[in-house]
Formats: structure tokens, sequence, C-alpha cells
């Protein structure tokens, strides 16, 4: 009888660890798409601004120097954008790992 309390008891907690896991990796995907939204924002503007003086370099208004530090910025906003997606897509297996085998192998249903 003890030992089938003990059992209970311990799929009790597996479960409620599974729940957890799969409510962090639902937030984890939240976050990191907003994070990849903001991402690709700023890339835009970025790129809008390098073309901006480039255009000012060509017409004379504007200098080498700030040309590269807008094509800097560019780039980092690129490397920027870049790591959300790889992110993004971490999240995204890290919640199909904890929905579909963990929840499979276990025979657990989220209510």
């Amino acid at each position: 009888m003890a030992d089938g309390r003990r059992i209970e008891n311990q799929h009790q907690q597996l479960e409620m660890r599974i729940q957890s896991d799969v409510r962090d990796t639902m937030q984890a995907i939240q976050s990191t798409k907003a994070r990849m939204d903001a991402a690709v924002l700023a890339r835009q503007s970025s790129e809008e601004q390098y073309q901006s003086e480039l255009r000012k370099f060509s017409e004379g208004t504007s200098t080498v120097f700030l040309v590269v530090q807008r094509q800097t910025a560019m780039i980092t906003a690129r490397n920027t954008e870049l790591r959300a997606q790889t992110d993004l897509s971490k999240a995204i297996a890290d919640f199909e790992r904890a929905t579909t085998r963990t929840l499979a192998a276990h025979k657990i249903s989220i209510p």
C-alpha cells in the first residue's frame, strides 16, 4: 500500500515537472519571438540608415567614417537578428521535445 502511494506521488511529481517544462518552453518561445520581431525591425532600420548614408556620401555630404559606422551598425543588427532566429529555433525545438516525446512517453495530457 505504501509503495502504491509512493509511486503515485512520484508520478504526480513527474507530471508537475513536465507541465512546468511545457509552460517554460512556451514562455521561451513567446519571449524569443518578441526579441526576433525587435531584431528584424532594428536590422531593417539599420539597413535604411546605411543606404541613406551611402546616398549622402555619393552626394558629398557625408564622410567615409560615417558610412563605415552605419555599415558596422547594420552588420551588428544582422548578427543580432541571426542570433534571435537561432534562439527562436532552439526554443521551438525545446517546446517540441517537452510536448511530444515526454508527454507521450508518460501518457500525460495537459488540460
